[in-house]
């Protein structure tokens, strides 16, 4: 509570923060059961805006039989917009890239080099974790030097690693994009998934984020062609009670209600 100036003009307390954290997990067993049909915790989960190291200390807290072993956390000094990876799978390199506009460092781009193994099968991934300047103050030209930055490592990476996958709030639409055009993105594999899903709400809610009653894509997956690792299903999570009266189920300070202002995403990878 002490980051934000709306939470000191309330009573936030203990609980209030307990609680928080209890439904973001909620929120993310909802997206995995989406994907897998059973109420688990992903691989790998990647969480924005966390204020601190403390925040990581009580999500883990929570989480039964130490499900994660490795994480990697890079706190910017200034900012409570962090992002953390959490990962079942071993992580054997991490870095931090920083975007500078105008003499100030941008939100980093978190690189976390993995080894996963799985029935005797050890498979390299990459992953990337971003969260874009907002488009509230007109920074597309700061968004255009972070898609450059991302996209160079991850064509790097390519060469290397046996897949790489971006994910994360980039903060623009699929239109918006131009050298991360080059990889696949995971809402073109939504498109599949809303075809066989015999259910209103997939229909109608089609984004991450909704802005004056229009739904948007600002959340992506993007990631690399590899012959070992198959994408098969993409989900937007938009169940109740994530998503109520067709609007985004966002978390309100006064009542201390709701959620998030993004719904989560997730892909499922299949190896092959």
């Amino acid at each position: 509570g002490r980051e934000f100036k709306e939470f000191q003009s309330v009573a936030w307390n203990e609980a209030s923060y307990n609680e928080r954290i209890n439904r973001l997990l909620e929120a993310v067993k909802i997206c995995s059961n989406e994907l897998k049909e059973k109420e688990d915790l992903p691989d790998i989960l990647v969480l924005e805006e966390i204020e601190s190291i403390e925040v990581i200390k009580d999500i883990s807290k929570r989480l039964s039989n130490n499900i994660y072993t490795y994480a990697v956390f890079i706190q910017e000094r200034t900012s409570p917009f962090n992002t953390v990876i959490f990962s079942k799978h071993k992580i054997i390199n991490a870095k931090a890239h920083n975007v500078y506009f105008e003499n100030k460092a941008l939100r980093p781009i978190i690189e976390a080099d993995l080894l996963v193994s799985i029935l005797g099968n050890e498979i390299n991934l990459t992953v990337f974790a971003v969260h874009w300047k907002s488009k509230r103050d007109e920074s597309r030209q700061v968004r255009k030097m972070q898609e450059e930055v991302l996209y160079n490592r991850m064509k790097e990476k390519e060469k290397k690693a046996d897949f790489v996958i971006a994910c994360g709030d980039f903060n623009q639409n699929l239109c918006d994009f131009s050298k991360m055009k080059y990889f696949n993105n995971a809402w073109n594999l939504h498109g599949r998934n809303l075809e066989e899903k015999d259910n209103e709400v997939f229909e109608t809610v089609d984004g991450s984020y909704k802005y004056k009653d229009t739904w948007e894509k600002l959340d992506h997956i993007f990631y690399s062609n590899n012959s070992k690792i198959t994408p098969i299903f993409f989900t937007s999570s938009s169940k109740a009670p994530l998503v109520y009266e067709g609007n985004v189920n966002r978390y309100n300070i006064s009542t201390k209600t709701g959620y998030s202002d993004h719904l989560p995403i997730g892909i499922l990878l299949e190896l092959k």
